[in-house]
């Protein structure tokens, strides 16, 4: 994995560089609203999850 795709996923690059502050979160999380088709992304996130049938998801 290169060094940039890195950025997308530590942990300290994303809290202090790409969102210091709730406001870019908040820029990001917002364009999904005028995404085409709406894409439900809490049931595509537990459909990734194998389940066993006791689970609780909270």
């Amino acid at each position: 994995m290169s060094d940039a795709a890195c950025l997308f996923t530590d942990r300290t690059h994303l809290t202090t560089k790409s969102y210091p502050t709730g406001a870019n979160l908040a820029a990001r999380q917002n364009i999904y609203q005028y995404q085409q088709p709406p894409v439900d992304f809490i049931g595509w996130a537990l459909d990734q999850a194998t389940w066993r049938g006791g689970e609780r998801v909270l």
